[in-house]
């Protein structure tokens, strides 16, 4: 129940290293799970469901890992081939470019190998969350059942990072114009008395931090005449978050409560089919139009450079402003703001990265794909024999699915980074005997 002590040798780029062991939580956590089926007529047709589940969040080596002083770490460094051998030359303590120092050293981090890690709570509770589920189904027709259901998930004993060596008083306000409304706000900048004082302190939140998901869906099943199938749904869904209990840094206060943030339902469909046709050809199509994602979605957690973080779960970022002294307003950033004037040229921090538009309610285009299958059956000797030929993304669409960055007024903003893969065909033949 510790990360047990560790030593390393000397390497090339950095020296020995030991480090004592690290105490780490014990967790005994009971998973209870409901469910009750109710046939409602008595015939058989029509089934209500309800269904209440405990979920202990997977902790093993990932959570570890976190408290890992030996974590991986990477640096990136200048090298020039001074001698053109291919070789990159250099030790610790050498000077750059003079013989048999090719690699600049002078720009190793002074923490590499040495992991600045967060201290754990020792009692740290395992979080968890609770499902609650109701729902209905029905036959329709013979052979057709359509069903709904609705879904709520309830995160708890949420993590919160606290910096126990700073408080909100350590931080200096700054008035500022966001670039994208032209509306002020104020943000904030660590103090230079405080700039070093880190020590953060991994610990469950109180009840004030939340986490909801909620969901409906709507599903069909159906058998076809003539032996097609037929199936899909209709899922709509939401999360929302408040993390208005932030201990330490009030920037992580802008926009803190999705309750006050307008978060929408967002809807997904897709639908399937197959059909057998005559001389033992048959078809088939998916069509699926998906919801974009929220911009910035990252399964990085507690970060509180790229926006609020919300907990251990992926988190939505939204469009940000990165702020360094040098940093000035888009020429075209709409009244009161000033246009082209510095924007704090007194910063504390080398940057500050805030959020300009609440989290999860800006997302990527959504996608509207459909693909398509033909196969065709032979009897070839004592050989059974299907060719198929498979569509996608017929319409070769060409969505944006990431982009570059979030960083309002730079010029990878919104820049796509990636997109649907167009059309594609694909040839395939099963043999059975």
């Amino acid at each position: 129940h510790e990360v047990s002590k560790q030593q390393s040798g000397a390497g090339r780029f950095i020296g020995e290293r030991n480090f004592e062991p690290i105490a780490m939580p014990t967790w005994k956590d009971l998973a209870p799970r409901f469910g009750v089926v109710y046939d409602l007529f008595g015939n058989a047709k029509t089934a209500l469901k309800f269904g209440l589940n405990r979920y202990n969040e997977s902790r093993t080596t990932f959570f570890a890992n976190r408290y890992n002083p030996l974590a991986l770490s990477s640096a990136s460094l200048s090298w020039t081939d001074v001698n053109g051998d291919d070789i990159a030359q250099g030790e610790l303590g050498c000077t750059y470019l003079t013989p048999g120092c090719e690699i600049n050293l002078a720009q190793m981090p002074s923490t590499f190998g040495r992991a600045q890690l967060n201290r754990v709570d020792p009692d740290f509770k395992r979080v968890y969350n609770i499902e609650t589920t109701a729902g209905v189904q029905h036959e329709l027709f013979p052979r057709v059942s359509v069903s709904a259901n609705w879904y709520r998930r309830t995160f708890h004993r949420l993590r919160v990072t606290d910096n126990t060596l700073r408080t909100m008083s350590d931080y200096i306000p700054f008035d500022i114009f966001n670039p994208m409304t032209g509306e002020p706000m104020r943000i904030f900048d660590v103090s230079p008395a405080a700039v070093s004082r880190v020590d953060n302190f991994d610990t469950n939140a109180g009840d004030e931090r939340k986490h909801v998901y909620t969901g409906f869906d709507l599903t069909l099943q159906a058998r076809l005449p003539g032996g097609g199938t037929l199936f899909g749904g209709y899922v709509t869904e939401k999360n929302q978050r408040n993390i208005c209990d932030e201990p330490d840094d009030p920037n992580m206060l802008l926009y803190c409560d999705d309750w006050q943030n307008d978060i929408p339902f967002r809807p997904t469909l897709k639908m399937a089919g197959t059909y057998p046709l005559k001389w033992g050809i048959s078809v088939s199509a998916a069509f699926q139009s998906l919801a974009g994602r929220p911009l910035g979605l990252t399964t990085t957690t507690g970060n509180k450079i790229s926006g609020p973080g919300y907990g251990d779960t992926g988190s939505p970022v939204g469009s940000n402003f990165l702020i360094q002294r040098t940093t000035r307003y888009p020429a075209n950033c709409p009244a009161p703001c000033p246009a082209g004037a510095l924007v704090a040229p007194t910063l504390t921090s080398a940057s500050v990265t805030i959020p300009i538009v609440a989290p999860g309610t800006e997302f990527l285009p959504r996608i509207n794909q459909l693909d398509l299958s033909f196969a065709k059956n032979f009897q070839v000797s004592g050989y059974r024999l299907q060719g198929q030929l498979d569509v996608f993304n017929v319409s070769n669409q060409n969505y944006a699915t990431a982009f570059r960055s979030v960083n309002f007024a730079t010029t990878a903003y919104q820049q796509p980074s990636s997109v649907l893969q167009g059309r594609m065909f694909r040839l395939g033949l099963q043999v059975r005997w």
